[in-house]
């Protein structure tokens, strides 16, 4: 997926002086549906044309959450998940190929063991990541009007706006519960007044089973280079440059001088 913050730092560089820029952007990336994302694209292009032009050559359907692949349960529209693995490795980067590969690994076995232990002492259901959640959305959800129908489908209203919420299919109309994979303030607000428990609706993904799972297995400790196996093949060394892009330049052929003929006239010289 690409980084919305990166596309809005790329933007800034022919759009600095438009103070909108960074909060409508982000309004696209973080839609849920495509009416809501219809919507925001129409009032960037109110707002400022050129931006809108340049927002469309960076394909914002390739970023926007509406048109992401169901199935993953994951919502994010950055790579804060790259980046900071990049700066726990700053130190191991500096150091050659495999001196760093074995950093890498010892701080990927303590990561590994430090969250096993957290994940057997957390108790409940699901982890912190769904009740923070569950906790921010709780305050529209107490908002939302529910009227109840049959085989788990609810209308729920909230400021004028009413959304389908289904518990049996786990799907709302504004799109957040099918992409996160945890229970929208609408669907929230019905389980409230259907005296329903969130937890259960929540995906598999976000289990403490689930969460014990990931971080069950270790990496495997490796003994020190004296008794590694040894390969018979030369050693690493950093490959060619390579070569540069354009015309080469030919070398030049050395002049030598010109024997002239028997019958050939003499050049004159200037005087």
């Amino acid at each position: 997926r690409k980084c919305v913050k990166h596309i809005v730092e790329n933007l800034k560089k022919n759009h600095a002086k438009k103070d909108l820029l960074k909060p409508m952007v982000w309004d696209i990336a973080r839609s849920y549906s495509t009416t809501e994302f219809d919507y925001n694209v129409k009032k960037l292009k109110a707002y400022d044309l050129s931006l809108y032009n340049d927002v469309m050559k960076e394909e914002p359907r390739a970023w926007s959450r509406p048109f992401y692949r169901l199935g993953s349960c994951c919502e994010d529209v950055d790579n804060n998940a790259t980046e900071s693995f990049n700066s726990t490795i700053t130190k191991a980067r500096a150091k050659a190929m495999v001196p760093m590969l074995e950093m890498i690994r010892r701080q990927a076995m303590k990561r590994i063991a430090k969250r096993n232990i957290a994940s057997h002492k957390h108790d409940g259901m699901r982890t912190k990541y769904v009740a923070k959640m569950l906790t921010e959305e709780k305050k529209i959800a107490d908002l939302c009007t529910t009227t109840p129908g049959t085989r788990g489908v609810f209308e729920v209203t909230y400021e004028e706006n009413s959304y389908s919420v289904n518990t049996i299919r786990h799907t709302c109309s504004c799109g957040k519960w099918q992409i996160s994979g945890v229970p929208c303030e609408h669907a929230y607000g019905a389980m409230i007044d259907a005296g329903l428990n969130a937890d259960q609706y929540v995906s598999d993904f976000f289990s403490t089973l689930m969460w014990q799972y990931t971080y069950n297995l270790n990496l495997e400790p490796v003994r020190g280079p004296r008794v590694w196996m040894k390969s018979g093949l030369p050693l690493i060394i950093a490959p060619p440059e390579p070569d540069m892009p354009g015309r080469k330049k030919k070398k030049k052929q050395k002049k030598f001088p010109r024997i002239k003929g028997k019958f050939e006239s003499p050049k004159k010289k200037k005087k």
